[in-house]
């Protein structure tokens, strides 16, 4: 009996301890169940990150073409996906690449070799003779001229400044002494500028097309000795921004009064705003045929922008998948149309990225036959109500194809990994993506906006900012009279050659829409530059 106490003490004793290494057993798994999930949170993020950090090297150093590449060899192997296990499933079909690669377009390929130079260009013969002791035969006979050999160079003459002297003459009456009578004083684009208008059409061509900063445009005249400073080009470029903003106002009006526009944005930095970051928006009518392009700056990117300059406007609307335009599209008669492009660029940078082909390759795939779609469209030149026949018989099918593939895989993959990310895009705009099919004036995409965009963006790289928000305005405005006369294939330069004086003689609405680029009459332009040519001469 003296023994069992002493039992028990030492049978509680370990079940005492039993209990603590259990409870200790049980914390450490709880830990490591921790350590598991944040080493995969750690892992996910180090691959999202090495995605991105391969994207931003391609974008540096590799090719910015996203055309598909046929040799998957040929592809940047930096990165696998991280979602290579859902990815590269056995028996995953890509699609007959041979089809997917085959090149619908019937444009004749041009053919190699030298061009020949334009006939309109003038020309200076050069004539090369023999010496007059080369002529004599060794028989002893003269050499008679039987033909020649005629070659052609492309020569560079350095632009020619000239100065216009404006003389008016001056009539006085001998008789009363009191009339004194002066011609009068031609007109020019801005008071009190000795700039003429082919000067000015000049510097806003050589900086908004040819993106020649203003102080680069001042050192070139200084080097040919003249002096013009890049305030006095500033305020001639805002100048000729207001003055050419009433056309503008008007194409605004055509946009808003179409059915179809399409819209984009981009970051500008605009030094004397207040806003810690501005955007440079642009609108355009959706039909190729007299198309308007404007550029608007307005403040800020939230959804008033759009709503503002669009206000009035009903029909289908164009754009990404940005939230600013959610409050436009949330308006009685304005419904929204997706770009295929934006969703395809998602897939296609982790194509360009991935060691193994997989889900995203064989979306590339799909999607290409949805423009190869639009290529026959365009090469068979369909009428829209034709288009759109076309497109729910060769479209939709691999649309209903695509959206199999994107719902089976939405819960394979990481919502936040690159692939998940893409599905997510192309699955949450789904029905937006599918608007283009019920009407063939729609596009697949919205990359003629950003076509528009482009010059901005690349001329953005030289100039780096505006100054002041006139100046922005002013950008913007000429931004759109350019962009516009390129979408109608007008010269810029001997468009604004000529509507910078005659503008000024446009007094009603009839008369400026008349000056639009869309509506001119292109026989004006063109004696104009013949004109201004022959007093040049």
């Amino acid at each position: 009996m003296k023994n069992k106490p002493s039992y028990s003490i030492k049978n509680t004793h370990n079940s005492s301890s039993y209990s603590e290494l259990e409870i200790e057993n049980l914390e450490q798994k709880l830990t490591i169940d921790s350590l598991q999930k944040q080493n995969s949170a750690l892992v996910s993020s180090m691959e999202i990150m090495a995605h991105n950090l391969a994207i931003l090297q391609r974008a540096v150093f590799g090719k910015k073409s996203e055309k598909s590449c046929e040799d998957p060899a040929e592809q940047i192997n930096l990165f696998d996906e991280a979602e290579a296990g859902a990815d590269t499933q056995p028996g995953l079909d890509l699609g007959d690449e041979d089809e997917a690669e085959t090149d619908t377009s019937s444009k004749p390929k041009k053919k190699p070799g030298r061009r020949p130079l334009p006939a309109n260009l003038p020309r200076k013969q050069v004539i090369i003779d023999l010496t007059d002791a080369a002529k004599i035969c060794p028989c002893g006979c003269t050499l008679s001229l039987i033909g020649e050999d005629k070659s052609e160079q492309l020569d560079f003459v350095p632009a020619t400044l000239q100065v216009i002297e404006t003389i008016r003459l001056k009539y006085a009456c001998k008789g009363c002494e009191d009339t004194i009578l002066r011609a009068p004083a031609p007109v020019t684009p801005l008071p009190k500028s000795n700039a003429t208008a082919n000067f000015l059409a000049h510097v806003i061509v050589s900086k908004f097309e040819d993106h020649l900063p203003l102080h680069r445009q001042s050192m070139m005249l200084d080097r040919q000795g003249v002096e013009v400073g890049r305030g006095t080009l500033c305020n001639w470029v805002i100048g000729c921004g207001q003055l050419l903003q009433p056309l503008v106002g008007l194409m605004q009006k055509n946009i808003v009064s179409a059915t179809y526009v399409c819209s984009d944005e981009t970051t500008v930095n605009v030094l004397d705003d207040a806003a810690s970051k501005s955007y440079m928006w642009v609108h355009m009518g959706g039909d190729r045929a007299r198309r308007a392009v404007v550029f608007d700056y307005p403040p800020g990117r939230d959804g008033k922008c759009a709503t503002t300059f669009l206000n009035g406007f009903a029909g289908a609307h164009q754009c990404d998948a940005y939230s600013g335009y959610n409050e436009l599209h949330s308006q009685k008669g304005i419904f929204c149309v997706a770009c295929w492009a934006h969703a395809r660029r998602k897939f296609f940078d982790i194509t360009k990225i991935a060691k193994t082909p997989g889900l995203a390759h064989q979306m590339v795939s799909l999607i290409k036959k949805l423009y190869k779609v639009e290529r026959e469209a365009l090469d068979l030149e369909l009428e829209p109500i034709e288009i759109k026949a076309l497109r729910q018989k060769k479209a939709a099918p691999v649309l209903t194809e695509i959206k199999k593939l994107l719902d089976a895989y939405k819960d394979k993959v990481p919502p936040k990994s690159p692939l998940g990310q893409a599905i997510g895009y192309s699955l949450n705009n789904w029905v937006d993506l599918n608007v283009y099919l019920t009407d063939g004036r729609l596009r697949i995409d919205n990359n003629d906006c950003e076509r528009v965009m482009k010059p901005f963006a690349v001329g953005r790289k030289n100039w780096l900012f505006s100054k002041s928000v006139s100046g922005a305005k002013a950008s913007a405005t000429l931004y759109s009279i350019i962009a516009t006369c390129k979408a109608n294939k007008i010269n810029p330069y001997n468009y604004l050659r000529y509507v910078l004086i005659s503008i000024k003689s446009a007094t009603t609405e009839a008369e400026l829409s008349a000056l639009l680029p869309y509506n001119i009459e292109k026989s004006l332009i063109e004696q104009n530059n013949l004109s201004q040519s022959h007093n040049s001469a």
